[in-house]
């Protein structure tokens, strides 16, 4: 990992370096990192609306839509890595409900390799273990049946739970995270999604 007037580089979040490529500034500048961090801050206490400037799927489709997706993700993994895991996972409800499940499952998998590359150093970066509302994210893995979700969840009784998956009502389960915005709609869709990863199934 190099290492920047002694700070870890990863962990910088300032935006396009001089040496960066010219790809790069389709990515997060300082003050939007900054902004997103506040903003993410302000979604532990309150609920509010995100600026505008910095609304993530804005963002997404203007760094990560076209071809060269991966190369600025790797540019801005390099600038500010913890950031850019919460910036993929910040937009993962808008790609399952813009681009499909499949897609979202990419993105939650490339933020999640992201992280574990880094996942020692966490401690270095205050937005990452302070600012960031981690509570967004916590259900994602296992609403959509990602390989990175926990393992199933202990029934410690012998009742067992049927949970109707019928081919014939999969698009009422299509898109869970859209589904769980919605309100008390969450708590529907936590507790077929919690019984389907259950043993008690």
């Amino acid at each position: 990992f190099r290492m920047t007037d002694g700070f870890l580089a990863w962990a910088m979040c300032g935006g396009p370096r001089p040496e960066s490529r010219t790809m790069f500034l389709k990515g997060l500048s300082g003050s939007e990192w900054t902004q997103l961090f506040a903003a993410h801050m302000r979604s532990k206490y309150m609920r509010s609306k995100w600026p505008e400037e910095v609304l993530p799927w804005t963002l997404f489709e203007r760094c990560c839509s076209g071809a060269d997706a991966h190369e600025v993700l790797a540019e801005m993994e390099a600038d500010c890595a913890f950031g850019t895991v919460a910036f993929i996972l910040s937009n993962i409800v808008s790609l399952e409900q813009l681009q499909g499940p499949a897609r979202a499952r990419h993105h939650l998998t490339h933020a999640e390799t992201i992280k574990k590359k880094y996942w020692q150093f966490q401690s270095f970066d205050c937005h990452w273990s302070q600012q960031v509302n981690h509570a967004n994210f916590r259900h994602y893995a296992w609403f959509l049946q990602s390989p990175s979700a926990p393992p199933p969840f202990k029934c410690e009784s012998s009742i067992r739970i049927f949970v109707d998956n019928r081919t014939e009502l999969a698009s009422l389960r299509s898109q869970p995270l859209m589904c769980a915005m919605r309100g008390l709609c969450f708590t529907e869709v936590w507790l077929h999604k919690y019984f389907d990863h259950s043993t008690c199934r």
